[in-house]
């Protein structure tokens, strides 16, 4: 932007006139001679005849410096002061002897720090519509009702948070009580199941017993006799009872080979030698029933007037005899075979009888096993069926105080939460009203690339934005918003030109 000059000059009498075409004057300041420019393009002002800088403070001046300025009267613009044998021209002293500085452009905080000091009472307004691209301007009303509003939900939320933690709580006690006593209910069905299979009258008792029994009979020896088990406690009797099968099976056999061999010796050819009638048997027949009395008879022979005869007198004897048994037939005394043989049959009859007379009643024990078997697990499934009867009881009694509990909770809650949301609304709106008060007109900001310079001033600053509004700074990230009319009316006195800036 082109530099331009001041807006009143001196005349030969030491008025103060603005710039006419073809116009000379003289600096207030320096004295020298003033050259009027007006121009179609920039506003009229003076301009020194030679380019010289008579106050080292003065900027550059632009049609924003004009327009704020033509707001003040004139004798209240461009004002010389003198002090301490130094002057400089203020752009603005109004009549209360305040000084108002427009800036805009950079400024080193030592020629402020001057200024504030030369001026004394004075303040700073300063072109911001050249770096508004950086800086970001919020309404602090805004932002802290916002962060009201966000205290007042997160308050609520935490509320319905404990209430709704509560409640949660309770849904999960009540829905794990609910599951056990599904579980209960599940364990007494079970129970009374097996009560009711439990329960047997003696008809159905007997009839258990019976068929247990028959497939005792019906049991092969070897793997399946001792793999035997019984879910009645009847293993010890099965294994006596085959026991004292098997000892009569033992007995009915060797009782059949006893009268097989007498019925052998009494159908046996007889033979005549000297005063005994000899029985013939086969060799390996008298072998086997050892014969101590047994004689050998050539078989050339046996049917001579004379017959010859050897006698085996023993079993050793006889023996001898097996290579010969083509050429021999052999005979024995049946006297005292006989006499042996019926001897041991009358024993094992005696054993056999023995033997019958006293096989237990393995029915009447089978059937009291039986019995006991069923009485004992239906007492015992009665008593675990009293059991979780009295769990199911004591379950529901605790859902019912739970659903209590959680309902009466849930009454209280919604009073506290309702009262504490009416206060909470009545203690938002005295913290707006408050906050609204407090932070009324008051912006934050944040200034990318900051003039430092204006962070530190001693003197008030403005910041002019280019609306119909100042934002003065407060403090390091703080504004206040101040209207136009108001900084007007406040700063310029009665009289003062309105021209929009």
């Amino acid at each position: 932007m082109g530099r331009q000059g001041m807006q009143f000059g001196v005349d030969e009498h030491g008025q103060r006139i603005e710039p006419f075409k073809n116009g000379r004057s003289v600096c207030p300041l320096c004295g020298n001679v003033l050259i009027a420019h007006c121009g179609d393009i920039n506003a009229w002002h003076w301009h020194h005849y030679k380019a010289i800088d008579c106050d080292s403070w003065k900027e550059p001046e632009t049609a924003w410096h004009l327009n704020w300025k033509k707001r003040w009267a004139g004798n209240e613009r461009e004002v010389i002061i003198e002090k301490d044998g130094k002057k400089h021209i203020a752009d603005i002293q109004n009549k209360n002897g305040i000084v108002i500085e427009f800036q805009n452009s950079p400024i080193s905080m030592s020629t402020i720090s001057a200024r504030e000091t030369f001026y004394g009472k004075m303040f700073w307004v300063i072109n911001a519509k050249n770096f508004m691209e950086h800086l970001n301007i919020w309404s602090l009303v805004t932002k802290e009702l916002k962060e009201l509003e966000e205290d007042n939900r997160k308050s609520l939320a935490m509320d319905s948070y404990f209430y709704r933690t509560e409640m949660e709580e309770f849904r999960k006690k009540i829905a794990k009580k609910e599951r056990e006593i599904r579980s209960t209910k599940e364990q007494l069905s079970s129970a009374k199941f097996h009560m009711e299979s439990y329960f047997k009258n003696p008809e159905q008792i007997t009839a258990v017993a019976l068929a247990s029994m028959a497939k005792w009979d019906e049991m092969k020896n070897g793997y399946e006799e001792a793999n035997y088990y019984s879910i009645y406690d009847l293993t010890n009797y099965f294994k006596e009872y085959r026991a004292h099968q098997r000892t009569q099976k033992s007995l009915a056999v060797e009782l059949e080979q006893i009268e097989k061999a007498i019925h052998k010796i009494n159908i046996a050819p007889p033979y005549q030698a000297g005063n005994i009638l000899y029985k013939i048997l086969a060799f390996q027949e008298i072998v086997q029933l050892k014969c101590v009395v047994s004689i050998a008879i050539p078989i050339q022979e046996q049917h001579s007037m004379f017959p010859i005869f050897n006698a085996v007198r023993s079993l050793e004897q006889l023996v001898s005899y097996q290579h010969k048994q083509a050429g021999f037939l052999f005979a024995i005394d049946p006297v005292p075979l006989l006499e042996k043989l019926n001897y041991q049959k009358e024993s094992v009859q005696s054993k056999i009888a023995e033997a019958n007379n006293t096989i237990p009643d393995y029915q009447t024990m089978v059937i009291s096993k039986v019995k006991a078997y069923y009485v004992h697990n239906y007492e015992l499934t009665k008593k675990h069926f009293d059991g979780w009867q009295k769990q199911l009881d004591k379950y529901n009694s605790e859902l019912s105080d739970l659903t209590d509990e959680m309902e009466s909770f849930n009454q209280a809650e919604q009073i506290v939460i309702e009262s504490s949301r009416e206060e909470s609304e009545k203690q938002l709106e005295e913290d707006r009203s408050h906050t609204m008060r407090r932070w009324k007109g008051l912006y934050g900001f944040r200034w990318k690339n900051e003039r430092k310079s204006w962070s530190e001033t001693g003197s008030p600053v403005f910041f002019d934005i280019g609306k119909d509004y100042l934002f003065q700074r407060t403090g390091p990230k703080t504004l206040r918003k101040v209207s136009l009319a108001i900084f007007l009316n406040k700063y310029n006195p009665p009289g003062a030109s309105s021209m929009a800036i």
